[in-house]
């Protein structure tokens, strides 16, 4: 399965999932709905997070649409990281590329229960100074 696919994938289950909680807007990935993505957080899991045994399933899959975000708004390549066996995206900066674990970073902020909007704050700093060539 190539990285893209995984990716997919991910973003499947996570369309499903929320649907299947109630949710029937459909999710757009563009970098406007970083926001959504802890509005529907809390929107599905109040407070008290995720039952324990959804969490590491759910925690990929926000961080895959994350992942979906960013190679649907940058210029970029889909490899797999030799050192995480884990699909990352490579966005176009300039004349080179910057390897992004987004899948890495968007699973972290779920399981922590961190703002993905800050998160993304954070990413989009990083990106922007290198130079990063948007869509």
């Amino acid at each position: 399965m190539s990285p893209k696919e995984y990716i997919d994938q991910q973003c499947e289950a996570f369309e499903k999932t929320i649907l299947d909680m109630g949710v029937t807007e459909k999710f757009v990935y563009a970098l406007e709905n970083i926001c959504k993505l802890d509005h529907l957080k809390e929107t599905l899991w109040p407070s008290s997070g995720p039952p324990e045994e959804l969490g590491n399933a759910v925690s990929i899959m926000w961080g895959a649409v994350l992942t979906k975000i960013i190679a649907h708004s940058y210029i970029s390549q889909w490899q797999v990281d030799p050192e995480t066996n884990l699909p990352v995206v490579v966005v176009k900066c300039a004349n080179r590329g910057m390897q992004v674990r987004s899948i890495v970073y968007g699973a972290q902020a779920f399981k922590n229960n961190d703002s993905f909007v800050q998160v993304w704050k954070d990413l989009e700093k990083t990106l922007e100074e290198a130079n990063a060539e948007k869509k």
